[in-house]
């Protein structure tokens, strides 16, 4: 995978359907430590999906995208997804059970109960256990020592975004490691406007050929970086252009890794390149950003290949 770690198409099939079906929108590596997120066409070409698992997964994925993006939770009382118009009130009137009772059914976005006491209220209704967790995290999380760190005391160990409320853990691992600000970088974006994630979002054409019927498919995906691997990485200095020319490199799919070819109805020994990298700022902005950076290295290198 992407991220560095082996996984067999069936435990990786098995992995990514368990995270659908509690809820999740995307797929993360399982490995302790890791956490990284896989492109849904890098776990379809992986998993070897069929054709019924792609419809599964697709919908599935659309559905639970469809809640998180709406900030919609069950209603207690007919099962449906309801959104909350009202952020300050955790009142919430379902129009499906009003209709169906013939009365006024309401119920607590935070505990998920039939409301019970005077409203509006954004603390807590009146149901027994009905309490915000996430401020509870907070007024009981311990204090956090840092060994590496002088004449820091008092610094809880748990804390919440000031922008979108996830509550954050300190750690005493990996304080210095690059994948953590390369992950945070990205996740940053997202929570961002749209806009802003737009200025170093870029789009990769991937073509994959079967061996058996030669017939090509080229698909695009969106993304904020490029996952280069770390070749020759016994080596005290990194290079980035060899990781360029890994990442571009062809690559060849057969036995355990065969594709499923809808053509043929079957699985193939495959071929799959990164044909080109598409981005909307022009050369002079893209040095500004750290995609940018990176294209401008493969453009090189792709001007000296054509040379």
């Amino acid at each position: 995978m992407s991220c560095g770690h082996a996984v067999t198409p069936m435990s990786l099939t098995n992995w990514c359907r368990r995270l659908l079906e509690e809820g999740k929108s995307k797929f993360v590596c399982g490995q302790p430590n890791c956490n990284k997120e896989w492109p849904y066409v890098e776990v379809r070409k992986m998993a070897l999906l069929t054709p019924k698992e792609r419809e599964y997964f697709e919908s599935t994925m659309a559905q639970n995208a469809a809640r998180d993006y709406f900030n919609s939770k069950t209603c207690p009382g007919c099962k449906f997804s309801v959104t909350r118009k009202n952020e300050s009130n955790l009142s919430v009137r379902c129009q499906i059970c009003t209709e169906r009772k013939g009365k006024p059914y309401e119920f607590c976005w935070q505990c998920l109960k039939e409301w019970k006491g005077p409203q509006p209220r954004s603390d807590r209704c009146d149901n027994d256990g009905c309490i915000n967790e996430a401020l509870k995290t907070l007024r009981t999380c311990p204090e956090i020592v840092f060994e590496s760190v002088k004449n820091v005391r008092g610094c809880p160990s748990i804390r919440a975004c000031p922008t979108c409320g996830s509550l954050l853990e300190h750690t005493s691992k990996y304080l210095n490691q690059q994948r953590d600000a390369a992950e945070y970088f990205e996740k940053i974006l997202t929570l961002c406007s749209e806009e802003a994630s737009q200025v170093f979002q870029g789009k990769l054409t991937n073509s994959t050929v079967c061996k058996e019927c030669e017939d090509t498919i080229d698909e695009e995906s969106e993304f904020l970086s490029l996952p280069l691997a770390l070749v020759k990485s016994h080596k005290k200095y990194y290079s980035v252009v060899d990781g360029l020319e890994e990442f571009f490199k062809e690559s060849h799919l057969d036995e355990d890794n065969q594709l499923y070819c809808d053509k043929c109805s079957q699985k193939s020994d495959a071929s799959t390149l990164m044909l080109q990298v598409e981005v909307s700022l022009t050369t002079e902005e893209s040095c500004m950003t750290p995609i940018g950076t990176q294209l401008i290295v493969w453009r090189t290198i792709m001007m000296r290949k054509e040379s």
